[in-house]
């Protein structure tokens, strides 16, 4: 049985944690890290959990969500695991640079998105 199944189950055990690149159509980044359900129909549907984030959440809001290219870099990750490789992505595209991406500081924040739409 693999870890999804098993967490659905036992929603104790720890959520399953997954890193995506997005890739908006001015070609800048943004690397983020959740633990909300890859196979979800709505999973992509609504952008509001990139609210904390002014400059991202402007720039979807201006190309359209449907416009913004969503990649899973990594995941059935533990929590550890997804931030070091969110970090490593970050560092990867460089993507704190204004000209490059939306990330805002070399590391991950540790909390996973929280934004109940999204539930």
């Amino acid at each position: 049985m693999d870890r999804a199944m098993l967490y659905r189950r036992n929603p104790r055990i720890e959520p399953i944690n997954y890193v995506c690149r997005l890739t908006l159509p001015d070609g800048k980044v943004y690397i983020a890290r959740s633990s909300k359900w890859l196979d979800k129909p709505d999973r992509w549907r609504y952008p509001h959990e990139f609210r904390q984030n002014h400059e991202l959440y402007s720039a979807i809001l201006d190309a359209g969500w449907e416009n913004v290219e969503k990649t899973v870099i990594a995941n059935y990750l533990t929590h550890n695991e997804a931030i070091g490789v969110k970090n490593d992505m970050i560092r990867a595209y460089d993507s704190t640079n204004p000209e490059r991406g939306y990330n805002k500081t070399q590391r991950g924040r540790t909390h996973t998105m929280t934004d109940p739409l999204m539930r």
